[in-house]
């Protein structure tokens, strides 16, 4: 009588790994339909605009981007859990030792959900008085979209986690091949760049151009896309693996 039961537990994990992986469109589809159809962010405003321009920019359009940073942020929860199928893989990886790449893949996706959230809660918080200083609301905005991108190290920090740890394994099928795990550190020379928009209030630095905002943005979503399919390959071959072992 055990096999049933060991079958279904294993089509349990799977499904479970697989819902949280499968979190990654939700969260696209809900911060892409606050940031892009509600803020109309992509690209962000120009660092260049004073105060007056931004406080323009921003309060003349205010619910509607208080409408985008609401679900920006909520979108953030879906994020979450995607992260956490990925360091499952790790922590595959590390089954034996002290995993510590499974641990800084975990800080570092941590540190992602802080990149994102509070970035988008200055943004907030520009928005929130309409009758307060152009000034400050300059202010509110460069604490907003400073750190969005220029905030780089989590994001660097993750796939570099998951490369290494795809480097260290020595299985017969491993979760990350070899190319994914040199993808992986290309993907986080591409971000690089990316805190020299601290410099930068136009040209290709700033936050609104290539290498402040095309190339990052482009960058992390595709490196997630490429993630996805992966780990959805190597969830399903686990549970293929340990349905022929329960059969056996």
């Amino acid at each position: 009588m055990s096999p049933p039961v060991d079958l279904a537990r294993i089509a349990r994990i799977r499904q479970s790994q697989l819902i949280a992986l499968n979190s990654l469109f939700p969260f696209m589809a809900v911060f892409f339909l606050g940031w892009a159809v509600l803020g109309h962010l992509i690209p962000p405003p120009s660092p260049s605009l004073g105060g007056e321009e931004m406080a323009r920019f921003l309060l003349g359009s205010r619910d509607r981007l208080i409408a985008c940073m609401m679900l920006s942020m909520m979108s953030i929860a879906f994020l979450m859990p995607f992260s956490a199928a990925i360091i499952g893989q790790i922590a595959r990886i590390e089954a034996e030792g002290p995993r510590v790449w499974t641990y800084a893949a975990l800080m570092a996706a941590a540190g992602n959900v802080v990149s994102f959230t509070f970035p988008l809660m200055f943004l907030g918080v520009a928005l929130f008085r309409p009758d307060r200083s152009p000034d400050l609301v300059l202010l509110a905005s460069d604490l907003g979209f400073l750190p969005f991108l220029g905030m780089a190290c989590p994001y660097i920090a993750f796939p570099i986690c998951v490369a290494i740890a795809g480097l260290l394994d020595t299985s017969s099928e491993p979760a990350f091949p070899r190319w994914y795990c040199w993808f992986s550190i290309a993907s986080t020379i591409a971000i690089l760049p990316a805190p020299m928009l601290m410099f930068f209030h136009d040209g290709w630095f700033a936050w609104n151009n290539l290498f402040g905002w095309w190339l990052p943005f482009s960058d992390v979503f595709g490196w997630m896309m490429v993630t996805w399919w992966l780990v959805r390959r190597a969830i399903n071959a686990q549970a293929a693996a340990a349905k022929t072992e329960a059969a056996a």
